[in-house]
């Protein structure tokens, strides 16, 4: 089978990434695109996976974000039209779901993000099936499918696709100068995304940095997503010193999560690997997402901060939050090869 698989973040890239790497071993062909956006391209190319990158994300205006969409869209027709792909395989990315749909290609989706649902609205109704979490109600994403659509579920978090794979290396972390449990990851919100629309952060990313340096004696590592988080984060590093890292480009998330003493972020991927891993994570995006909540009932290590009060106290007690996970992860199922299933059973 020849899967064309297109990613948007650096968490898709990653998932991805394992998942190319798993159908390539099962004998299918793949074609990885991405968009230029942050590490995303870096993260699948530290797996060793080709990609082209077409397009990229605009910050701009809404017509900004419509002509960078509809460039890409015609790049991806070109590019795929002569790989001639049996299925694509995306998070619901409306560019990717349209040149599928226009070119016949059956469009499989996986999603954690019925709360996302400007492009769930847009991509779910081409996908011929759609692959997510136990975690999340059936209803949350079938309102989206077309009436006739495949639903499969599974028991388990699509941040297990790397984190059944990969063991956190205490040498990554010590070579880019940190030391292990001595040092907070801090993820500011996606702001520009459009399920932060009309929501208010309830946590200073910035000031809760400081925190970290100044009143706990630690390093922070920030991992800006927009330019805007660049300018401001490499201000707080002149302002505080050197216990402040802006990582830039692609990284080991595994390994950075999995030795921190806690990371907090405006998102959810990063803290969920972070607690699958037994780090103490939290997250301060106002609504709790089903999949969130699906990890901190299973015992994992995730919590929500909604002030910086509540995030510095998090903090204070991270240490004794700490998990043995591996008895957690075990009996729960491996996203790659429930994908690699569905791509052999819906399509093959």
């Amino acid at each position: 089978m020849r899967v064309w698989i297109d990613v948007m973040t650096p968490k898709q890239a990653t998932m991805f990434g394992f998942i190319a790497r798993y159908l390539v071993e099962r004998g299918h062909e793949v074609l990885f695109t991405a968009r230029e956006y942050e590490s995303t391209a870096g993260a699948a190319r530290r797996l060793g996976i080709e990609v082209h990158v077409i397009g990229k994300y605009a910050e701009g205006e809404p017509v900004d974000k419509v002509v960078a969409d509809a460039e890409r869209e015609a790049g991806l027709a070109r590019l795929v039209w002569g790989f001639r792909p049996d299925a694509l395989l995306a998070y619901p990315n409306p560019p990717a779901a349209k040149v599928a749909y226009g070119l016949s290609i059956s469009y499989v989706a996986m999603t954690d993000s019925p709360h996302a649902v400007i492009p769930s609205r847009l991509a779910l109704p081409l996908a011929r099936a759609a692959v997510f979490s136990s975690c999340i109600p059936p209803d949350a994403i079938m309102k989206y499918l077309m009436e006739g659509s495949a639903v499969i579920q599974y028991n388990g978090f699509d941040e297990l696709s790397w984190v059944l794979r990969v063991k956190p290396k205490e040498s990554y972390v010590k070579g880019i100068g940190l030391e292990p449990g001595k040092y907070v990851v801090i993820r500011p919100h996606e702001f520009m995304a459009t399920y932060y629309r009309d929501v208010k952060a309830s946590v200073d990313p910035w000031e809760l940095a400081r925190f970290v340096c100044e009143e706990m004696g630690m390093d922070v590592v920030i991992i800006p997503r927009y330019t805007a988080h660049v300018r401001r984060a490499k201000s707080l590093r002149k302002e505080v010193g050197d216990r402040v890292h802006v990582l830039l480009g692609h990284y080991d998330g595994a390994s950075l999560t999995g030795h921190a003493h806690a990371v907090i972020t405006g998102g959810a991927s990063m803290a969920r690997e972070a607690a699958l891993y037994g780090t103490p994570a939290a997250i301060y995006y106002p609504r709790r997402l089903y999949v969130d909540e699906c990890i901190s009932r299973h015992g994992f290590p995730l919590f929500w901060v909604r002030s910086d009060e509540e995030a510095r106290e998090f903090l204070a007690r991270a240490r004794d939050l700490r998990k043995n996970t591996a008895a957690l992860l075990k009996g729960l199922d491996d996203p790659a090869e429930v994908v690699a299933e569905v791509l052999e059973r819906v399509v093959g």
